[in-house]
C-alpha cells in the first residue's frame, strides 16, 4: 500500500507506521504523506560525446481541478534532436496499478544520413504487475518529412513526405530492485504499423534487450547484453531511414561513432570528389555486450575502471545475413561515481573494420589513425 500510494505523481513521500493499541480483530494503521507542488519547473543539463551538450525544461501543473490528473509541457534540445511536447497523465485508470498518458509531440532530429521533421500524438496504457513487472500499449500517429543529406540527391528523391500509424506492446523486467542493477532485465517491444490503413508503410517491427548482472566479487560485476531486431516488410521499395536500424556509438558498439556501424553509401562533395560513408540502416540488427566493472572505491573513493568488447551488425534484411560478418570493438573506460550518476569515458578499439569504417574509397586511404578509435564520453554506465 505503501508503494502503491508512494507511485502516484502527487506525493513526493508516504510513510506507514503501526501505532499502539489493543490487541483485538482489528488493526489501525498511520498513513502520512507529503504532496509535490502544485506546479513546479525542473531544468536538466547534460554533456556526451554524441549530442554535446543536450538539455530539457518541464512544467507540470498536478492534480487538475482536484482529480489528480497531472498536465505538463516539455522541451528537450541536443545537437542532434529537438523535441517539443505535451502530456496529459491519468493515474489509477482501472486500479492503482494502471495510468493513462496522452501526449502531442514536435520533433526534429539531424542524423548523419537524414534529417526528420515529424509531429503527431501518442496515447500510452500503462500497467504495473507489480515491482519488477510492467507492460504498456500505445498508439502513436506521426506525419513526417525527412530530408536525405546525399548531397548529390535530385527531387523528389530527396525528400519523403510519410505518415505512421502504429499500434506498440512492450514490456518491462528487472529483477534487481536496487539502485545498481543485479540479475536479469528483459525488454520486449513489438510494433505493428498500418493497422487502421492511416499509415503509408505496412511494417512489422520486433525488439529484444535482454541484461544480465552477474556480481562476481563486492566490487567486480559482469554485465551483458544482447539486443536484437528484426523489421518484417513485404514490398520492394525501401522504408524511411528513421524505421530503419542503425547501431554503433556510446550505448551500443563502442569504437563506432554513433549510427556508422553497417552498411553505407559514398558522400561526395560539390565537386564530386569523395567525401565520407553515410550509413544507410537495415531492416535486422544485432548487438552484444560484455563488460567488466571493477568498483576501486577502498583505494580510489566513488573510482571505477572498465573493460569490454561489444560487437553487432546491421543488415539490409534477413536474406542478407551471410553479407556481413559480426564486427567487434574492445576496449576499457574509467568510472567516477559523481552526485548524479556515473560520469563515464571509454575508449574503443575496432578489431575488424571494413574499409567504409576506415574511409577507404577506391584503394585511397581518406582516413587517419583515429579511424580505428572510438571516444566515448558520457553520464551513466553504457547499459
Amino acid at each position: 500500500a505503501q508503494r502503491q500510494v508512494f507511485n502516484h505523481h502527487l506525493f513526493r513521500f508516504a510513510t506507514i507506521t503501526i501505532p499502539d493499541q489493543p490487541q483485538d480483530s482489528t488493526l489501525n494503521v498511520l498513513l502520512r504523506v507529503r504532496e509535490h507542488p502544485q506546479r513546479s519547473v525542473e531544468a536538466t543539463v547534460g554533456l556526451g560525446r554524441e549530442e554535446l551538450l543536450r538539455g530539457q525544461v518541464s512544467w507540470q501543473n498536478r492534480n487538475i481541478t482536484g482529480s489528480g490528473h497531472r498536465y505538463g509541457v516539455s522541451g528537450r534540445a541536443s545537437f542532434i534532436e529537438q523535441r517539443l511536447s505535451t502530456d496529459f497523465l491519468v493515474p489509477y485508470v482501472f486500479n492503482t496499478r494502471s495510468s493513462n498518458v496522452s501526449s502531442l509531440f514536435g520533433q526534429h532530429k539531424l542524423e548523419p544520413s537524414f534529417e526528420l521533421l515529424r509531429a503527431g500524438f501518442n496515447n500510452s496504457l500503462i500497467y504495473q504487475f507489480d515491482r519488477t513487472k510492467t507492460a504498456s500499449a500505445s498508439y502513436e500517429f506521426s506525419i513526417n518529412e525527412e530530408l536525405s543529406r546525399n548531397s548529390d540527391a535530385a527531387l523528389p528523391d530527396s525528400v519523403l513526405n510519410y505518415n505512421v500509424s502504429s499500434l506498440s506492446l512492450s514490456g518491462y523486467y528487472s529483477e534487481g530492485l536496487s539502485r545498481e542493477p543485479r540479475g536479469w532485465l528483459i525488454q520486449p517491444f513489438i510494433e505493428i504499423s498500418g493497422t487502421f490503413s492511416e499509415s503509408t508503410f505496412t511494417f512489422q517491427k520486433a525488439l529484444l534487450d535482454i541484461r544480465r548482472y552477474t556480481h562476481l566479487t563486492n566490487h567486480l560485476v559482469f554485465a551483458t547484453r544482447i539486443n536484437t531486431g528484426v523489421i518484417f516488410y513485404s514490398e520492394d521499395e525501401r522504408l524511411p531511414s528513421n524505421i530503419r536500424f542503425f547501431t554503433g556509438g556510446t550505448n551500443s558498439v563502442r569504437g563506432w561513432n554513433r549510427q556508422e556501424l553497417g552498411p553505407s553509401r559514398v558522400r561526395f562533395d560539390e565537386s564530386g570528389d569523395f567525401e565520407t560513408y553515410i550509413p544507410v540502416g537495415g531492416r535486422s540488427m544485432f548487438t552484444f555486450n560484455l563488460e567488466l566493472r571493477q568498483d576501486l572505491n577502498e583505494v580510489i573513493p566513488n573510482v571505477g575502471l572498465a573493460a569490454f568488447l561489444d560487437g553487432g551488425q546491421i543488415w539490409r534484411d534477413l536474406n542478407t545475413l551471410e553479407e556481413r560478418p559480426i564486427q567487434y570493438g574492445a576496449g576499457g573506460g574509467i568510472r567516477y561515481q559523481s552526485p548524479i550518476g556515473p560520469v563515464r569515458v571509454d575508449i574503443g578499439y575496432k578489431l575488424n573494420p571494413t574499409d567504409e569504417d576506415l574511409n577507404i574509397y577506391d584503394g585511397e586511404d581518406f582516413g587517419s589513425a583515429w579511424s580505428r578509435i572510438g571516444i566515448h564520453f558520457s553520464i551513466g554506465q553504457a547499459f
